[in-house]
């Protein structure tokens, strides 16, 4: 996964395959100003990630899945 893996991708590219990733993950470039990064178009994978982390389900079974422990 590109993703997962993009900061040892970067590490081991020349520099063809980093700008070719840096296209993948930044469409449109990143800017740098006031000390922040930017870009105006964000890759698709960061929009799945995004509905990915704002579901409303829960991360752990609620109580009463598995027996409660009794010190």
């Amino acid at each position: 996964m590109i993703i997962a893996n993009a900061g040892e991708m970067w590490r081991c590219a020349d520099l063809d395959q980093r700008q070719k990733l840096q296209q993948v993950l930044f469409p449109d470039g990143i800017s740098y100003a006031d000390g922040e990064f930017r870009t105006v178009t964000t890759c698709a994978f960061f929009n799945v990630l995004t509905q990915i982390t704002d579901s409303k389900e829960p991360m752990a079974s609620p109580r009463g899945f598995e027996p409660r422990f009794s010190p």
